[in-house]
């Protein structure tokens, strides 16, 4: 219900022009931004004549001029209505098909089954994630689905595959949240869930720790206030 409401209210923002790339300068773009090491997942027009708005795999925008000579990378701001472009674009792109995220390789903890569920990618060396677990832990009616990555200190992939490989995984992650050190621990099954965690985020815009995934379809990067974690509750 959320998620229909925010794809719809955001989809405003293009649908005016949005089928008017033409095939020759689809093609270009694609070709350019390929020369350039990047894949492109979808083309559109920007609220910039000539300008074309380009999604990349990773959910990044860049926007590239008709004849693929110029491409800008940062923020498009719309001054008269006051709104943020690139970034309600990119949250749009983001929007995720919640039940298809990589559920089996996390952690589980809170009320399990309840009707609000958030996957949070979490580093063990990220103290943001650590405040913030405990935040989610205290919040009644949540389900918190969390996937170690090891993407900050040297020392996260051992962390990451010592939480795993406990006998209880998610008393060794709350243990190390707590400042317990996970005693050091290597296993199989580890190994492939860190893998597979790792090729995910290839494809998704995860670019820092803590990220949440809620089953409202939102994506919220950083560390949410109490307020603003509520608000993604089914009530």
């Amino acid at each position: 219900m959320i998620r229909r409401t925010l794809v719809a209210a955001l989809a405003a923002v293009v649908l005016p022009s949005a089928f008017a790339v033409d095939s020759a300068t689809d093609s270009l773009i694609r070709a350019r931004m390929a020369g350039e090491g990047a894949t492109v997942k979808g083309i559109q027009p920007s609220p910039i004549a000539g300008l074309f708005e380009v999604a990349l795999t990773d959910n990044t925008i860049v926007y590239v001029s008709r004849d693929g000579q110029f491409a800008i990378v940062g923020e498009m701001i719309d001054l008269v209505k006051k709104m943020a472009v690139t970034r309600e674009r990119t949250t749009l792109l983001a929007a995720a098909d919640f039940p298809a995220l990589p559920h089996q390789l996390t952690i589980k903890s809170g009320q399990i089954g309840a009707k609000t569920k958030v996957m949070v990618v979490a580093d063990p060396n990220c103290p943001y994630c650590h405040s913030y677990y405990k935040k989610l832990k205290a919040t009644p009616d949540i389900e918190i689905s969390t996937l170690l990555v090891a993407i900050l200190g040297a020392d996260s992939q051992q962390k990451a595959m010592s939480i795993l490989c406990a006998a209880d995984p998610v008393a060794a992650y709350e243990a190390s949240i707590n400042g317990t050190v996970p005693t050091p621990a290597r296993c199989e099954s580890g190994e492939k869930t860190l893998r597979a965690s790792f090729e995910w985020m290839k494809t998704h815009p995860v670019k820092t720790t803590p990220t949440s995934y809620f089953n409202d379809g939102s994506l919220e990067v950083g560390e949410l206030s109490v307020d603003s974690i509520k608000k993604h509750m089914f009530r």
